[in-house]
C-alpha cells in the first residue's frame, strides 16, 4: 500500500480551517553522542538533548480575513492542531498538538498571490504529549 498523497486533508488550527497546499513538520531535535570509555568502541549511543518541534503551513492570503496569524504572533496566542491526511482506513494519518504558538511569520509571492507562512512552535502541555502522530 502506498502512503496517502496530500489530498483529502482536514486542517484545524484552533477553530480556523485554512486552505494549505503543503506543510513542513520538523522535529527540531538536538542529538548528542554518549561516550563510554569502558566499551571497545568508546561510544555508548546517542541521546536527544533538546526538542523544538514546529509546524509551518503556507496559507493563502485570502484566508487571512478568517484568521490572522500575525495577531497570534504578537499576542503569543496558544492554538491546537488537528490535521488528518487521507480518507481511507489503513491509509491515513493524523497529526495533533495541544499547544502551539506562532514564533515566526513571513509572506511570499506565488504567481501574484500572497502566501502567508506562519511557523508554529509546538510546546509540551501539562498532558506531556507535545505532538501525536497516529496512523490509521
Amino acid at each position: 500500500t502506498l502512503p496517502p498523497i496530500f489530498a483529502a486533508a482536514t486542517v484545524a488550527i484552533g477553530s480556523y480551517n485554512p486552505v494549505i497546499r503543503s506543510f513542513e513538520l520538523a522535529g527540531g531535535n538536538t542529538v548528542a553522542g554518549r561516550g563510554d570509555g569502558r566499551g571497545t568502541s568508546g561510544h555508548a549511543g546517542f541521546r536527544i538533548t533538546r526538542r523544538k518541534p514546529s509546524f509551518t503551513p503556507p496559507v493563502n492570503s485570502a484566508d487571512i480575513t478568517d484568521y490572522n496569524p500575525s495577531g497570534d504572533w504578537a499576542a503569543a496566542t496558544q492554538r491546537t492542531l488537528d490535521f488528518t491526511i487521507g480518507a481511507t482506513q489503513y491509509n491515513k494519518y493524523a497529526i495533533d498538538a495541544d499547544d502551539m504558538r506562532v514564533v515566526d511569520f513571513a509572506e511570499e509571492d506565488d504567481e501574484g498571490l500572497t502566501i502567508v507562512q506562519p511557523t508554529y512552535r509546538i510546546f509540551t502541555p501539562s498532558s506531556g504529549n507535545e505532538l501525536r502522530i497516529t496512523f490509521d
